[in-house]
């Protein structure tokens, strides 16, 4: 078979959602059981036991009169918790997966005095409290403006215009006996995909008589290939970056300077970008390529190559006509604290640049699904292009694209990366009335895009496209205020510009989130992806009322609390000495507040309600922490506790009275209920 050539490849249209774009899968099932037992060791009935995955409930079940209780159907990361009127329960809040997938609670009844509490979590921007006192000053030095304009998708044009399909056997056939009943049809074969026993074929012109695909032994699917189309499109520790100044609104928004001071990553963490390839060369991105791993499906070769020297192969060889790929991997790893240009959300990474998108002779970018499909098992490290393979497989799929219906076999691609425990990041779309595809893919983690919020709260840019299926949104940007990062000095409009440019989009916002979640595989988080999927979730900032919306998801990332795995609000009746808290009960909340009860027990207490971010059981900035003042509980009596729970700005130097060090939007009241 000769050597394939991946330009044009396409069908559907895809919407590269650049500046000048903005840009079903199933695990294994599986049961879980446990039961209830009181202090003494006797079974609980009627307790009901709640399955979860993120915040949404999945099943609700009762123990039996033993306390015994058993669930099926899960798939994924699931956490289970306890409910029965009039009793708590030790640690309720416990995950469990098909490997770890017993759980049993203990279960205490409950006092007389009840504090019965209601938390309203308030976060600081445009920055955090913490950070709010530094002062940076803009460089002399400024990015090229791009003259891009944020747009939607294309509309379809010709469903069909390569006449090629994707067909997909089933498992009777080996594939040397596949492609021989493809060819005896009448049809060539272009390229095969063994691991999916899936082939790229066309009609073979030199032959009069063809045989439908579909009537074929074996034949479990059969695809167009259609053209998809693009639009045009420590607390806290800060880099010496001369333009960090310009990106400061979209990394603080997302606490990224507290992130870094736990990691700011490291060499272990690879990224995948598949996109229009990358400025190999660039001064402030080349130190964190993998090229030995790059990839060039678009025929496109050496057009800006300007150094020669620099022997590639063709498909080694990912020069971005575009710009767009390497504003995209700026974001998540231009090389950061080295006293030049921008910084990445990662300092250190290993970006592995896939080229899928090409400019054509009418100045469209484009590709095909079976493109898409095959970068992303080349990424996963499940398909080798003309004997190349990636030398290790990536733990991050980033994808700034979107649009058309998508194929079996870019679904199937899409499972089997997340099945080999890659996390796929893509962008939700820019002006479509739906989340596009591959962010509509329940493998894939969707993101929309905010604006720069001003002095306030961020608010969902005017362009992210919205629906069920988007997880969070990171900043993407608006007119006056776009994302800062790498640009192609070779693309830049004016010869004096340097090789930054500012773009906008969910296209920017996605390797946002790619990037945070690299920090927290360099803070050893499980490569887990449905374990990362749901600490997003629990993680992120609620910025559009409380729960779940279709605009914003679970809200914008916290880049400082995913890479902590920040777990819950200790709602906590005790004592406190110095930054130190003495516990007498306590009971968990979620990150996005709430109401509950808390039992409480007689004596001089205060009521307290905490986030300890970073886990070190002290008191400190960057912890959101509010308390009540002492309070003599009576037994039989009843007490409210309301606050405003914001973050602490300072270090406290003098915690006697740690009301002092409370945020500034921090406020508590409480009540005795008579």
């Amino acid at each position: 078979m000769g050597k394939k050539q991946y330009k044009g490849l396409s069908l559907i249209i895809i919407s590269l959602l650049l500046v000048g774009c903005i840009g079903s899968g199933s695990a294994t099932q599986y049961a879980v059981s446990g039961s209830v037992k009181d202090v003494d060791g006797n079974g609980v009935s009627g307790v009901e036991i709640i399955l979860k995955r993120g915040f949404r409930e999945l099943q609700i079940i009762s123990t039996d009169e033993n306390g015994k209780w058993f669930a099926t159907g899960l798939r994924g990361a699931v956490t289970v918790e306890a409910r029965k009127t009039g009793w708590t329960f030790e640690k309720n809040k416990i995950k469990v997966t098909k490997t770890n997938n017993s759980v049993n609670f203990i279960a205490k009844f409950s006092s007389s005095n009840k504090l019965w509490f209601s938390i309203n979590v308030k976060h600081s921007f445009p920055t955090s409290v913490v950070e709010s006192d530094e002062k940076l000053t803009a460089s002399v030095v400024k990015p090229a403006e791009l003259n891009r304009k944020i747009t939607g998708q294309q509309q379809f044009l010709d469903s069909n215009i390569l006449d090629e399909q994707i067909v997909t056997f089933g498992s009777s056939l080996d594939i040397a006996s596949q492609i021989n009943a493809l060819e005896r049809a009448g049809y060539e074969v272009l390229d095969t995909t063994e691991y999916l026993n899936t082939h790229l074929v066309r009609k073979n012109k030199a032959k009069s008589q063809m045989q439908t695909l579909s009537t074929l032994e074996g034949v479990l699917s059969v695809e167009n290939n259609e053209l998809r189309y693009p639009t045009w499109q420590q607390s806290v520790r800060t880099p010496n970056d001369e333009l960090y100044s310009l990106q400061r609104w979209h990394y603080s928004q997302i606490r990224l300077p507290q992130a870094w001071a736990v990691t700011t990553g490291n060499k272990s963490v690879r990224i995948a970008v598949i996109d229009t390839g990358v400025d190999m060369n660039h001064p402030d991105l080349s130190a964190n390529l993998d090229l030995d791993s790059a990839l060039n499906l678009t025929g496109e070769i050496g057009k800006y190559n300007v150094n020669s020297s620099f022997a590639l192969s063709s498909y080694r060889d990912v020069t971005d006509t575009d710009g767009h790929g390497t504003h995209v991997a700026g974001t998540i790893g231009a090389v950061g604290n080295n006293n030049s240009g921008v910084t990445g959300v990662m300092w250190e990474v290993e970006i592995v640049p896939i080229k899928i998108f090409d400019t054509e002779e009418s100045n469209k970018l484009v590709t095909d699904a079976y493109v898409v499909g095959t970068s992303i098992l080349y990424a996963a490290g499940l398909k080798s292009v003309e004997g190349h393979k990636i030398s290790e497989k990536v733990d991050i799929i980033n994808l700034s694209f979107g649009g058309g219906a998508p194929t079996q076999f870019e679904q199937k691609a899409i499972e089997e990366a997340y099945a080999e425990g890659i996390t796929l990041v893509a962008a939700s779309g820019n002006l479509s009335p739906t989340v596009m595809f591959p962010a509509s893919h329940p493998n894939v983690i969707a993101v929309g895009a905010t604006d720069n919020g001003g002095e306030g709260i961020p608010k969902r840019a005017y362009y992210s496209s919205e629906g069920p299926e988007l997880d969070v949104v990171a900043p993407g940007g608006e007119i006056n205020n776009l994302v800062i990062s790498t640009y192609p000095e070779y693309l830049l409009p004016k010869q004096e510009d340097v090789p930054y440019g500012r773009m906008g989009g969910t296209s920017m916002a996605a390797p946002h989130v790619s990037g945070v979640i690299g920090l927290m595989l360099a803070n050893d988080f499980p490569r887990d992806p449905d374990a990362i999927r749901e600490t997003l979730h629990r993680t992120s900032m609620e910025i559009d009322g409380r729960g779940f919306s279709n605009q914003v998801g679970y809200g914008l990332i916290n880049a400082y609390w995913a890479v902590n795995d920040v777990q819950e609000i200790k709602i906590i009746q005790g004592t406190r000495e110095g930054s130190t808290i003495n516990v007498v009960n306590e009971t968990p909340l979620n990150l996005k507040g709430g109401d509950g009860v808390l039992d409480l027990l007689p004596g001089d207490h205060r009521f307290i309600a905490w986030i300890d971010v970073n886990g070190n059981e002290i008191i400190d900035a960057g912890d959101y922490y509010a308390e009540s003042k002492v309070t003599s509980i009576e037994d039989g009596q009843s007490y409210t506790f309301i606050v405003d729970l914001a973050e602490i700005a300072d270090e406290p130097t003098d915690p006697s009275d740690l009301h002092t060090y409370m945020g500034v939007e921090s406020s508590v009241r409480v009540e005795r209920l008579h």
